[in-house]
């Protein structure tokens, strides 16, 4: 009795030690929006004002702060402010 218990714990830490979580959302759209290897945290971008909304739904100041912070696309003008009811 005691080795069939053993093997079914076993088994089981097993299993349930093997599971991963699938990535959320937020994990998703930072891998598709962001590129790591554009991160450039000493480049230097002008102090200008010409807004762009990020894939990852942030303002930036401009484009090459965008560009910068590794964004892959982002659009011109500042993102929209959500409403809460």
């Amino acid at each position: 009795m005691v080795p069939t218990s053993f093997l079914a714990l076993a088994s089981a830490a097993l299993l349930l030690g093997s599971c991963q979580r699938p990535p959320t959302r937020t994990t998703a759209v930072a891998t598709e929006c962001i590129d790591p290897a554009r991160i450039d945290p000493t480049g230097a971008c002008t102090m200008d004002y010409n807004p762009v909304c990020g894939c990852n739904g942030q303002t930036y100041a401009n484009p090459c702060a965008a560009t910068k912070a590794g964004l892959r696309t982002f659009t011109t003008g500042p993102c929209p402010t959500p409403t809460h009811p």
